[in-house]
């Protein structure tokens, strides 16, 4: 039955793409988003860091010192 109502809605939202592409967008992102978390992570002290603002900046400085020319 689920299996039915997946292939049913499917074809529903198939030919309205260029009417109602608010409803494909949403089911395709549902289907490729990645859920990944980041995080916590160790500053230069071995201490545990979960503020976003201060991951944010520790990526930014490892990713910085790579040299990729």
């Amino acid at each position: 039955m689920v299996r039915l109502a997946k292939r049913d809605f499917k074809r529903k939202i198939a030919p309205n793409i260029k009417k109602d592409s608010k409803t494909f967008v949403k089911y395709a992102r549902s289907k490729t988003k990645v859920k990944s978390i980041v995080g916590p992570l160790l500053d230069d002290n071995d201490e545990l860091t979960c503020d976003d603002h201060d991951m944010g900046h520790m990526l930014n400085a490892f990713f910085c010192t790579w040299n990729c020319w």
